[in-house]
């Protein structure tokens, strides 16, 4: 499987995201993703805050009942923003992310 980071930032490339990999337009562009995906895991965290008050209020299970398409939408556009990150300072994020899990097990056991 090709590495989605490096896909991701190409297609930003491609799309005129990224006009320089490096350089103080480059930074911009990183800090620009950043700050973005930042707002969507806001966006996330207002969901799921609203529907946990939902639910304190119900007195049932917290449940993403009012728009999941929302939730799922915010999530995957900041795992492109991050990928497109990663992708830009040469980091393949997946493969972070396996070795992050990888970690945490071998930390529990």
């Amino acid at each position: 499987m090709a590495n989605l980071s490096i896909r991701a930032f190409d297609e930003a490339q491609r799309r005129k995201q990224y006009p320089e990999r490096r350089g103080p337009t480059g930074i911009a562009c990183m800090q620009r993703d950043i700050l973005s995906a930042q707002k969507h895991l806001a966006e996330i965290a207002e969901l799921l805050w609203q529907s946990g008050m939902d639910a304190s209020y119900n007195k049932t299970q917290i449940s993403i009942q009012g728009n999941p398409k929302a939730l799922n939408d915010h999530l995957s556009l900041a795992g492109l923003k991050l990928l497109q990150l990663t992708g830009a300072l040469g980091i393949d994020f997946v493969s972070l992310l396996k070795q992050q899990i990888e970690k945490e097990e071998l930390s529990v056991l």
